[in-house]
């Protein structure tokens, strides 16, 4: 009975913070998808000048998202291993 109650007292954090970071995940993903089908239809409208301004957008939005793939995907090739050193 008495470790039922201090388990129940307990705070996991590393519970709060894996749900935080699947949360980050699933945001940054749509806006991923989101500035890429912007820029496909720039480019396909020909404006070429407003296209280049979802590319800023579109790398800084790839690097959270791998860095969260690779640490919950279980990859074991050498890009994770690279990557998560390099940050």
């Amino acid at each position: 009975m008495y470790s039922i109650a201090e388990n129940n007292k307990k705070l996991h954090r590393g519970d709060v913070g894996l749900g935080l970071a699947i949360l980050l995940f699933f945001i940054l993903a749509i806006l991923l998808i989101g500035f890429i089908i912007d820029l496909i239809y720039r480019l396909r409208r020909k404006q070429y000048k407003i296209a280049w301004t979802n590319v800023p957008f579109l790398l800084l939005f790839l690097i959270p998202i791998s860095y969260i793939h690779c640490q919950m995907g279980g990859c074991c090739d050498t890009f994770c291993e690279w990557f998560i050193t390099l940050f």
